[in-house]
C-alpha cells in the first residue's frame, strides 16, 4: 500500500532539463500523466523517471505549430528543440505585425495613406452626426404627438369616468352594473366629449323606477302591518308580511300607492279576524292540563297543548268527560311516545359514555414491562381499546379486566423477547467493538506503512467491513471466547 510520489513542475524541470512551460503543454494535451491541486501541476515519479531516461515524447504537429517550433524527425536532442523554439520566436518578432486594421489597407502604411483614411473617417462621422440629428428631430416630433394623444385620451377618460361616477353615486349596487353598461353603450355611440348629461339622467331615472316602486310597496306593507293585533307571534307576522307583498305584486304596473295600501290592509284585516277566533278558542282550553311523562321539555308540552287544542276543537258540544279524556290522550300520544323514546335513548347514551370512560381509564393505565417503546404501547392501547369496545356497556369490572389482560399477554411476551434480543445484540456489539480496537495494531504488525494516517484510514475501512460480520458471529455463538474472536480478527486483517 505504498503510495507513488508526485513532484511539482519546477522539481521535474530541474531533474529532466525540460522547461516548465513545455511540461505544462505536454500535460495539457495528455502526452504525460499529471494532476492539478490548488493551482499547482504535479507529475508522478514514474513519469519523471521515463522523462529522465527517454526525454520528452514526440509532439504532434498541431502542438508544435502552436508553440512556433518546427517539426523534427525525432533525432534532435532536447537542447536543439529549445534552440529552434527561440529562433522561431525571434523570427516571428522581426516579421511585420498584421492585424485587422492593417489587413484592410490598400497599401503599405504611409503618412499620405493615413491622411486619406482620416479624411474618410471625418466625412463618415459628419454624415453620421447629421443622420442622428435628423433622427432626434423625428423622435421629438413623435414624442409631442404621443403626448398630445395621451392628453386627449385622459380628457376622454375623465369625461367617461365623470358620467360613470354619477351612476355609482346614485344607483344602488344591485342595479349599478346594468346601469353602468347602458351608460357605457351610450358613451360609445356619441362623439367623445359630447354633452350627454340629460340622456344619462334619463337612464338613471329608468334604473331607479323599480327601486322607487319597491319602496312604495314596502311602505304600504309596513302601514298595514301596524294594524295587526298585538300578541301575534313573529312567524305569523313574517307570513302575513309575505302574503301582503304577494297581493301588492299582483296589482297592475300602473297601480297607485293607495291601491297598494288597500291590498295590504285587506290581508291584515283577514288575519286579525282569524287571530280573534284563535284567541277565543285559547281562552276556552286554557284551563286544560295535559299529562306528560317526566322528562318532557317545554317544547314537548307546547306541542302537546297544541295537539290537544286542535283535537278538542272538533269535539261536539255536550261531549262527555270520557270522550274528552280519550280525545286528549289520543292527541298527545305521539308526543308521549317521543318523550319515552328520547329518555330510553338518553339512558343508552349515558351507559355508552360510562362504558367509554371506563375504557379510556383502563387504556390510560396499562401495565407494560419496563422499556416498552412508544410504538408497542400504542399497539397495546389500540388492541385493548378494540377488545373492550366489543364488550357490552353492561359488562362487569371483572370481565373488563380479564379481557384487558388477555390482550396484553402476547404484547408483553413480544416486549420481553425484544429486550432479550437487544441485550444479546448489545453484548455482541460491545465485544466486537472491544476487539476492533486492535485492528490498527494488527495492521502495523502485518504491513509496513509510511505514515500513521495511512494506518488509521485502512483500520477504519477494515472496521467498517468486518464489524457486521463479527457481531453476527458473536450473536450466533460461533465465536464465544475472546481468544476465538482475536484469532478470527487477526486472520481477516492478514487476508485483507
Amino acid at each position: 500500500m505504498v503510495q507513488e510520489k508526485w513532484y511539482r513542475t519546477g522539481a521535474v524541470a530541474d531533474e529532466t532539463g525540460i522547461s516548465q512551460y513545455k511540461l505544462r503543454v505536454l500535460a495539457k494535451h495528455g502526452l504525460i500523466e499529471s494532476r492539478s491541486s490548488n493551482g499547482m501541476l504535479y507529475i508522478p515519479g514514474g513519469v519523471v523517471e521515463r522523462l529522465k531516461a527517454n526525454g520528452p515524447p514526440p509532439m504532434p504537429a498541431r502542438i508544435a505549430e502552436g508553440l512556433g517550433v518546427p517539426q523534427s524527425d525525432g533525432s534532435n536532442p532536447d537542447g536543439e528543440q529549445a534552440h529552434s523554439l527561440v529562433t522561431a520566436r525571434r523570427a516571428a518578432s522581426a516579421a511585420p505585425l498584421r492585424n485587422r486594421l492593417t489587413e484592410e489597407l490598400y497599401a503599405d502604411p504611409s503618412p499620405q495613406l493615413a491622411k486619406s483614411k482620416e479624411k474618410v473617417i471625418r466625412l463618415e462621422h459628419s454624415i453620421e452626426a447629421k443622420r442622428l440629428q435628423q433622427k432626434s428631430r423625428e423622435i421629438d416630433r413623435l414624442d409631442m404627438e404621443e403626448r398630445a394623444r395621451a392628453r386627449e385620451a385622459r380628457m376622454v377618460q375623465e369625461w367617461r369616468h365623470g358620467h360613470i361616477r354619477r351612476v355609482l353615486e346614485t344607483v344602488p349596487g344591485e342595479m349599478c352594473a346594468d346601469t353602468c353598461a347602458s351608460v357605457e353603450e351610450l358613451l360609445d355611440r356619441v362623439p367623445p366629449m359630447s354633452n350627454v348629461t340629460a340622456r344619462v339622467d334619463e337612464i338613471i331615472h329608468i334604473a331607479l323606477r323599480p327601486i322607487r316602486r319597491r319602496e312604495h310597496q314596502a311602505r304600504a306593507v309596513d302601514q298595514a302591518m301596524s294594524q295587526l293585533r298585538s300578541g301575534a307571534r313573529s312567524e305569523l307576522e313574517t307570513a302575513l308580511r309575505s302574503k301582503a307583498m304577494e297581493a301588492i305584486l299582483q296589482l297592475p304596473e300602473h297601480a297607485s300607492a293607495a291601491d297598494m295600501s288597500s291590498a295590504a290592509r285587506t290581508i291584515v284585516s283577514t288575519a286579525n279576524a282569524a287571530l280573534d277566533h284563535h284567541q277565543r278558542i285559547e281562552r276556552e282550553v286554557s284551563q286544560l292540563w295535559v299529562p306528560l311523562p317526566s322528562g318532557g321539555s317545554p317544547d314537548d308540552r307546547e306541542e302537546a297543548q297544541h295537539l290537544a287544542c286542535q283535537a278538542l276543537r272538533h269535539l261536539p258540544l255536550g261531549a262527555s268527560e270520557r270522550q274528552f279524556k280519550a280525545t286528549l290522550e289520543s292527541a298527545i300520544a305521539p308526543v308521549v311516545s317521543r318523550i319515552e323514546s328520547r329518555q330510553a335513548q338518553e339512558d343508552r347514551e349515558r351507559q355508552e359514555r360510562d362504558h367509554q370512560s371506563r375504557i379510556d381509564r383502563k387504556v390510560s393505565y396499562l401495565s407494560l414491562p419496563w422499556g416498552a417503546t412508544a410504538e408497542e404501547r400504542a399497539t397495546a392501547e389500540r388492541r385493548v381499546r378494540a377488545a373492550l369496545e366489543q364488550l357490552p356497556p353492561t359488562a362487569s369490572e371483572a370481565e373488563v379486566d380479564a379481557q384487558k389482560e388477555r390482550q396484553l399477554v402476547p404484547i408483553k411476551a413480544a416486549i420481553d423477547g425484544r429486550q432479550a434480543a437487544q441485550q444479546i445484540t448489545a453484548d455482541a456489539e460491545r465485544k466486537a467493538d472491544s476487539a476492533m480496537s486492535s485492528v490498527a495494531e494488527y495492521l502495523e504488525e502485518y504491513f509496513d506503512y509510511d505514515s500513521p494516517s495511512a494506518v488509521y484510514d485502512d483500520a477504519r475501512e477494515i472496521k467498517g467491513l468486518l464489524r457486521p460480520q463479527l457481531v453476527r458471529l458473536i450473536q450466533t455463538g460461533k465465536l464465544k471466547s475472546e481468544t476465538h474472536i482475536e484469532r478470527w480478527l487477526r486472520n481477516q486483517v492478514e487476508m485483507s
